[in-house]
Formats: C-alpha cells, sequence, structure tokens
C-alpha cells in the first residue's frame, strides 16, 4: 500500500495498529485535522502519509492546503434561452 493514495479508514487503522474507533476518535479531537480529510458522502478517504505527519506533530503538508476561495469576484453567466422553442 503506497501512503501518497487515498485509502478507507480501515487501512488507517490497519497502518497504525489501532482500531477504527481510535481513529474516528482522531478525526473528531483534530488530532487528525479536517483538511486531510476526503469525505465523500459517509465516507471517508485519508493520504497515510499525510495522517503519519498530522500525527507527529508535523506542520500540513502543502497538498493539504486549501485554496484561498474568499475572493470575490463575481461571475455573469448568460443563458441562450428562447421560450418558443421545445427541448
Amino acid at each position: 500500500m503506497g501512503t501518497d493514495q487515498y485509502v478507507g479508514i480501515e487501512a488507517v487503522a490497519n497502518y497504525f495498529n489501532v482500531s477504527i474507533s481510535t481513529v474516528r476518535n482522531w478525526i473528531k479531537s483534530n488530532t487528525i485535522p479536517a483538511s486531510l480529510v476526503l469525505k465523500i458522502g459517509h465516507t471517508h478517504r485519508f493520504k497515510i502519509a499525510d495522517i503519519e505527519a498530522a500525527l507527529k506533530g508535523s506542520p500540513e503538508p502543502a497538498s493539504a492546503v486549501q485554496p484561498d476561495i474568499s475572493d470575490s469576484t463575481q461571475v455573469q453567466l448568460e443563458l441562450d434561452f428562447n421560450p418558443d422553442e421545445d427541448i
């Protein structure tokens, strides 16, 4: 298993030799920062290398830094819609 690919919570628990409940507690207590968790529906995905760095107290890897989307640039869309045409 590569440490740079996304894996499920079971793989994280097995890698660190802990229970799934422990990994869930790490998420809830922010031991594993939310920025390192890829959540898809009810499924969580992790990169082992990122989790390992977080557990060692290292700063978050650059791959986990969220882009700043607070830019207030506005976008205007123009739709070409003719109500007389059948769709």
